[in-house]
């Protein structure tokens, strides 16, 4: 979730960023929207990845240590970086959102808290099965404690390339600043 959270703040500095008039001179300069845009997810893309590797790192060395068990350190590590492709989405989502409808990047916010809401109690109170799937990290299984899902992560992979797509197609046929 914290990866998550990363992407949506990553996707909030690239509205702030057009909002406060620096984009506008940039790409009237050398700087290409479609160079500008693919540099920018690059850098979204690369963080998330940071922040989800570490994070994992950190957990899995921590959780070995406390347990006493440095054998679990691997299988911890390998099942927190099995989120990353959730966490991909949701930044695909984000970006796309900057994208299309740049003034509905706070409601990204509101996305991002239901799917916290979801992930961490819905479980625990028991919420229908249609809406434990609206957290993209249902689609992974339930690792540590259970089996991890190919064909989640698969599925969750590809939407994020097409978001991915998406929101670089649309971030080069809409107006800027949008204010």
């Amino acid at each position: 979730m914290l990866s998550c959270g990363y992407a949506v703040q990553a996707a909030g500095t690239l509205r702030r960023e057009e909002v406060d008039g620096r984009l506008e001179p940039l790409l009237a300069g050398t700087v290409s929207r479609s160079r500008w845009a693919r540099t920018q997810a690059a850098t979204v893309v690369a963080g998330l990845v940071l922040v989800t590797v570490a994070g994992s790192v950190t957990f899995a060395l921590t959780a070995a240590a406390s347990i006493g068990d440095a054998s679990l350190a691997g299988t911890l590590l390998r099942d927190g970086v099995a989120y990353l492709p959730a966490a991909l989405l949701v930044a695909a989502v984000a970006l796309l959102v900057y994208a299309a409808a740049p003034r509905a990047v706070p409601a990204v916010w509101a996305a991002f808290g239901v799917v916290l809401f979801v992930e961490i109690l819905g479980p625990g109170l028991r919420l229908p099965g249609w809406v434990l799937h609206l957290a993209p990290t249902t689609a992974i299984g339930s690792p540590p404690t259970g089996r991890v899902e190919p064909v989640g992560l698969a599925v969750l992979t590809v939407l994020a390339v097409a978001l991915g797509v998406l929101a670089l197609a649309a971030f080069r046929r809409r107006a800027i600043p949008v204010r």
